[in-house]
């Protein structure tokens, strides 16, 4: 019950940032409540992220991935506490506090791209190719590629032309762009990952982590289209924040969730391969007595042994005869 708490929890927070927004009435004050919302969901997502990290092993391979997760969200949290609050819409920030905070989001940008191509990577890791017929995956891989040119290549393009034009202070925006394309065109082996895993807790986690990735697509896709879509800058600033508070929160909630699935792992298989830990045997009593004649010990095959060593079946005991001399 508490991990599909946790999984509503990013259209829950988003829901209560937009209705106290609203009920506040005042631009002004919405930039401090968009500004204690977005370091309280992005310490939360760097929580989860971490202790998901925590939960495997040094050297381990998702370990890694996780913990660059949790890497850029702190730094998104440093960004904010440094920076402060955003008044982007209704005032113009120094130059200085807005190349801060590029800076911040260029290298945790760096952090996410290279934490989403280690996860999204896990199943060749494990020897494994990604499930679903091979037109499936490459329909996935250029429907997310599509929609990621769709949502940042816009700003890319004048970004670039800026570039080449002289201006290096732009350099840093192109850069950003290129990891958000990177980033949500690896929401493909998210999702696919998700679909092989369906019915379990391991499965959330890849629908999380997809759900986040889309809902960062949707607050840049807002920051590009909302103001000439809605026709007022600060309802699709609402938007924006209400999608980023949902991303992060989705973070959060993919966390608890392959923290959860960590735990209640009882057999290796698939789940096992690809979290990259070493499969746990199930553990049973020892067979009393001679093996049942219709399902012999040493033939018998379970899932759940599977890579395991299965330990030695008992030796019958022999039967008493009787005394012939009485």
């Amino acid at each position: 019950m508490r991990y599909r708490l946790a999984a509503l929890s990013p259209v829950l927070f988003a829901a209560a940032l937009v209705a106290i927004v609203l009920a506040s009435g005042s631009p002004v004050t919405a930039v401090g409540i968009y500004h204690a919302a977005g370091i309280l969901a992005k310490g939360l997502a760097a929580a989860g992220c971490l202790a998901a990290a925590a939960r495997f092993g040094r050297g381990d391979y998702l370990r890694t991935g996780w913990a660059l997760f949790a890497g850029c969200y702190v730094l998104l949290v440093a960004k904010d506490l440094v920076t402060g609050p955003d008044p982007r819409g209704l005032l113009a920030a120094a130059p200085s506090q807005d190349r801060l905070r590029d800076l911040f989001v260029l290298a945790a940008n760096v952090l996410s791209v290279a934490g989403a191509w280690l996860l999204a990577r896990v199943w060749a890791r494990a020897g494994l190719s990604l499930p679903g017929p091979a037109a499936r995956r490459a329909g996935a891989f250029a429907g997310a590629a599509a929609v990621a040119l769709l949502v940042a290549g816009p700003a890319l393009w004048v970004d670039a032309h800026a570039v080449l034009e002289g201006r290096t202070d732009i350099a840093m925006y192109a850069i950003s762009d290129l990891g958000d394309i990177a980033t949500f065109t690896l929401t493909a082996p998210f999702l696919l990952t998700a679909v092989a895993l369906l019915g379990g807790l391991l499965g959330w986690t890849w629908i999380l982590l997809a759900a986040g990735n889309v809902a960062w697509m949707l607050v840049d896709g807002t920051q590009v289209f909302g103001p000439r879509a809605l026709g007022d800058p600060v309802t699709a600033r609402v938007f924006e924040e209400a999608f980023r508070v949902a991303a992060c929160l989705s973070y959060f909630a993919a966390g608890l969730a392959a923290l959860g699935a960590l735990r209640r792992r009882r057999g290796p298989g698939v789940a096992s391969r690809v979290t990259g830990r070493a499969p746990r045997c199930p553990t049973r009593p020892p067979r009393r007595g001679p093996p049942s004649p219709a399902r012999p010990v040493a033939r018998r095959r379970s899932r759940g042994w599977a890579g395991c060593r299965r330990p030695a079946a008992p030796r019958p005991r022999p039967r008493a005869r009787p005394d012939s001399r009485r």
